[in-house]
């Protein structure tokens, strides 16, 4: 069998399908940026409080 055709063979869900994972991947990593950023402006501005 040739290559061509294992790649036809599979299934079309599968590259759609990875590349929504990896898309959802890069959301949550930038969502967790995020979260740390702002958990240090909230410990910053606790810090002031505090003064």
């Amino acid at each position: 069998m040739a290559e061509s055709d294992e790649a036809s063979a599979a299934p079309q869900k599968e590259f759609p399908a990875a590349a929504g994972v990896a898309d959802l991947a890069y959301k949550l990593e930038r969502a967790l940026e995020r979260i740390e950023e702002l958990e240090e402006r909230v410990e910053r501005l606790e810090g002031r409080d505090a003064n």
